[in-house]
């Protein structure tokens, strides 16, 4: 702060109104000493003078300042706890990540991949792939009541389709 520039009251003034935010000229004025009462309503006019001056309020951006780097260190420090003794995991990876962005030092970004994987196999091979499986796990067929539409009849043998199965596909199909 340019100290040599200011009196201890204007010291008080810049600390105080720093500390409460740049909210209340008024109060940060009582708090350095300045007078709440009287002509001229003392502590808020002085404090508006104040803040008219130009070494007062370069010596509140420098206070500022330094408050600022004392709250990037506890923030460092805060994530550092969080990197090194969080219980889930996620928080630790964000904190640590946090950390090494701040340090300049960005892991890669996260990239979204959209695969679409397309089944070039015929309904007549599905459905015998989903008859052997049937059978394989033991599970019995299951009818759905619906209506019945005529359908032309099929019948393959699959290349999915073991020891001669057919996949048959009758006339008559729920829709």
């Amino acid at each position: 702060m340019s100290a040599d520039k200011l009196t201890p009251k204007q010291t008080a003034f810049v600390k105080s109104y720093c500390r409460l935010g740049g909210m209340n000229a008024t109060q940060a004025a009582i708090a350095a000493g300045y007078s709440g009462h009287g002509k001229g309503a003392g502590a808020a006019v002085s404090a508006s003078r104040m803040l008219q001056l130009p070494h007062i309020l370069q010596a509140i951006r420098e206070e500022t300042e330094r408050t600022l780097r004392a709250g990037v260190a506890l923030g460092a420090q805060v994530l550092d706890e969080l990197a090194r003794g969080a219980v889930s995991e996620s928080v630790r990876l964000q904190a640590a990540q946090a950390l090494l962005d701040r340090g300049g030092m960005q892991l890669a970004n996260l990239s979204e991949h959209h695969v679409i994987v397309e089944d070039k196999r015929t309904d007549a091979e599905l459905r015998c792939r989903v008859e052997e499986l049937a059978r394989e796990l033991g599970l019995a067929a299951k009818v759905i009541p619906g209506e019945l539409v005529d359908l032309p009849t099929l019948q393959s043998e699959g290349p999915g389709c073991k020891d001669g199965y057919k996949a048959t596909q009758s006339n008559k199909q729920p829709i």
